[in-house]
Parts: structure tokens; sequence; C-alpha cells
């Protein structure tokens, strides 16, 4: 990877919780700048060694929020709080989830992990996430 680019994935990377803070808000416990936070600490949580390439980051970042979150705050009525446990048990699946990958991406590289690689490691443990329960995509 071009260091340019390294370098932006890396500020995209780091600017997308705050980018989303004054978007959109609703009324909710868990509204959907709180499940980026968590998406975003998940991530985090699971490269403690630093073994993620910033695009590789970008890319969890991007698609657990626009494939999983963002398509269910589109359907659910939001008034509903009977969702909370719903969103809860969301929050543990999409933790879980990350850690999954990256700890299974690890597994199998030599050095920095790139978004390719995490790409890959998703289609091998694709039946073992737990978000694919919601079937949202796939």
């Amino acid at each position: 990877m071009k260091k340019e680019y390294y370098d932006t994935y890396e500020m995209l990377y780091s600017e997308y919780v705050y980018e989303n803070d004054f978007r959109r808000r609703r009324p909710f416990l868990y509204d959907e700048y709180y499940i980026i936070r968590t998406i975003r600490k998940s991530i985090d949580n699971a490269d403690k060694s630093n073994s993620l390439r910033p695009d590789a980051k970008y890319f969890l970042i991007v698609n657990f929020h626009h494939l999983i979150v963002r398509p269910l705050f589109e359907q659910r009525p939001y008034k509903d709080r009977q969702i909370e446990k719903e969103f809860t048990e969301l929050e543990g699946d999409i933790q879980d989830d990350i850690a999954t990958i990256v700890s299974e991406t690890k597994k199998e590289a030599e050095g920095e992990i790139s978004g390719h690689q995490i790409m890959r490691t998703i289609d091998k443990v694709w039946k073992n996430l737990k978000t694919t329960r919601l079937e949202l995509w796939g």
C-alpha cells in the first residue's frame, strides 16, 4: 500500500466516529452514534497488538456500520422500548464478531493485516458470525 493511502485510511478511521457525531439523532438509548462507538471500541480492543493496517480498520467500521447498523436503524420503530433488548444483543454480537474476525485473521497473517485479508476471513467465518442471524445481507 502506498504511504499516502495508508495515512489517508488512518485519518478516515480516526475521524469516522466524530464525522457521524452530529448526523441524524434519534431519541433512543441506542442511537446510531452509540453503536458506531461500540464498533470502533471493538476494533481497537481486538487489535491491541496494533497489527491491523488502517485500511483493515476502516473496512471493518464501514461495513459493520453501513451493512448492519444503518439498515436496522432505518427499519425499526424507535419509540418502541422493547427493542432495547435487541440492540443490547446487537452490541454484544458486534463485539464478538469483530473479535472473531480479527483473531482468525491474525492466525494466518504475517505482519500487518490488510483490508483484503479481513475480507477473506469474513468469507471463511461467515457461518459463525452472530450478526448473520439478522439476515441483513450476505
